[in-house]
């Protein structure tokens, strides 16, 4: 009678989870909903507090911090006693090349991932992929700038083409490294120490055909945790 519903929980799936696992976000959700916290508003135009990110829930206790020297926006959890760097990073095709180039490709990664190690005063790696809609703004705003509109035939053609092009999707990949505030013994050390594994990791991703197009700052930041929550939002130019 104990073991079976222990068992059925540990080997049943629902939506690719054990059973077991939803117990702890089932616990989290009755919590809150017992403690009425399940919704969250915010006046957009209200003032707030210089490098609160005024994010809902658990994330709340996020504080941000800009780097004086790189603009970088910096990420501090006082909680976990971590400070994070986000990169934006691009690839080109991988599935098309051949397997030299893949392995290649695989070893730098590696290596990569092994540069950023708990010795080094890393905490945490991550990595992102996303996809963002995307509503054709930026066709047509290109086209209301840049367009020739004599009224010839291949202008209206054109015109035409613009105003009824179908909605895509925009792929985004990210590296968020964190580095341990308690290790570094101050926040302006870890700042400087992100900063230094910031150049490593741009040098690093190199090697393995990868490209750091830009370490997110404050607005990029703010663009990126704002279509998070708000997908409608990515037709706004980041």
């Amino acid at each position: 009678a104990l073991w079976v519903p222990l068992a059925a929980a540990a080997l049943v799936s629902v939506g690719g989870r054990p059973l077991i696992s939803w117990l702890p976000i089932l616990a989290h959700w009755h919590t809150r909903s017992l403690l009425d916290q399940t919704e969250y508003r915010v006046k957009p135009g209200r003032v707030r507090q210089i490098g609160q990110l005024a994010l809902p829930g658990d994330a709340a206790r996020l504080r941000l911090v800009v780097s004086p020297t790189t603009g970088t926006a910096l990420v501090h959890d006082p909680v976990a006693r971590t400070l994070t760097a986000i990169a934006q990073l691009s690839a080109p095709a991988f599935d098309l090349v051949d397997t030299d180039a893949q392995h290649a490709r695989v070893d730098g990664w590696g290596r990569l991932l092994a540069s950023l190690s708990p010795s080094s005063g890393v905490a945490r790696v991550q990595v992102l992929a996303r996809t963002v809609p995307e509503t054709g703004v930026d066709l047509s705003r290109y086209w209301a700038e840049h367009g020739v509109r004599d009224g010839s035939w291949a202008s209206q053609i054109v015109a035409d083409l613009v105003a009824t092009a179908p909605s895509r999707a925009r792929h985004e990949s990210y590296l968020a490294v964190s580095l341990d505030v308690a290790r570094a013994a101050a926040l302006g050390k870890a700042a400087g120490a992100l900063e230094r594994q910031m150049t490593a990791i741009a040098t690093a991703a190199a090697r393995a055909d990868l490209a750091v197009e830009r370490w997110l700052d404050k607005s990029t930041l703010g663009w990126v945790l704002r279509t998070a929550y708000d997908p409608s939002a990515a037709a706004l130019t980041p």
